[in-house]
């Protein structure tokens, strides 16, 4: 994946602002953006190994890795 990818709740109002904050501050439009419930989300979290349906947190992929929460 050439650029990194932040998977976010697109039900929730506090994620989808932070994804806007996000749009606002990456000037170069380096990260890119999906919802876990989008097919695209849900092939990425397969593909990352996480549960069918995974929705605990913002997932970020980069590099072939992902990040869960705080990490």
């Amino acid at each position: 994946m050439e650029h990194p990818v932040l998977l976010f709740d697109g039900n929730c109002n506090l994620c989808r602002n932070t994804v806007r904050w996000i749009v606002e501050h990456d000037p170069e439009r380096r990260i890119r953006f999906a919802t876990l419930q989008s097919k695209i989300g849900q092939q990425l979290t397969a593909q990352q190994g996480l549960p069918h349906g995974y929705q605990d947190s913002a997932v970020l992929i980069e590099g072939g890795c992902h990040w869960l929460q705080s990490d």
